[in-house]
């Protein structure tokens, strides 16, 4: 018999401004009300206890659904801020397989089509110099 890990949401908190170097939170839950009225209340996370102590506010930035080893790998991965659509950073359109190939035709066709080429590039150089 395998065991699966809980299936729940991983969230990302951005706060309305930075706490030293903190600018973002990433956490994961079952039940993701319960967990940002926690939150509110200054429980659950020290992190988030400080800010409130310190007047910071913070927004739900963004979610994921997955697993605790989903907010680790985020956690381990870093740049927090290059996830969160309140830092200017729009997540990527899902797109389908037939646009994928569409797209992957496209740029071969241009790569092939292009007059730049490794002897052109060098001749170019060695014009400008």
């Amino acid at each position: 018999m395998s065991r699966r890990a809980p299936q729940g949401t991983v969230y990302l908190l951005h706060f309305e401004r930075p706490y030293r170097h903190a600018r973002h939170y990433t956490g994961w839950t079952s039940d993701l009300d319960h967990r940002l009225a926690e939150h509110r209340a200054g429980r659950g996370a020290r992190l988030l206890e400080v800010l409130r102590n310190n007047g910071i506010g913070w927004e739900l930035a963004r979610t994921w659904d997955g697993t605790r080893a989903r907010e680790r790998q985020l956690k381990r991965e870093g740049g927090a801020s290059r996830r969160c659509p309140k830092c200017g950073v729009r997540p990527r359109e899902i797109r389908d397989a037939a646009q994928l190939a569409a797209q992957a035709r496209h740029d071969f066709a241009a790569r092939r089509t292009s007059n730049t080429t490794p002897a052109s590039l060098d001749q170019d150089r060695r014009r400008s110099r």
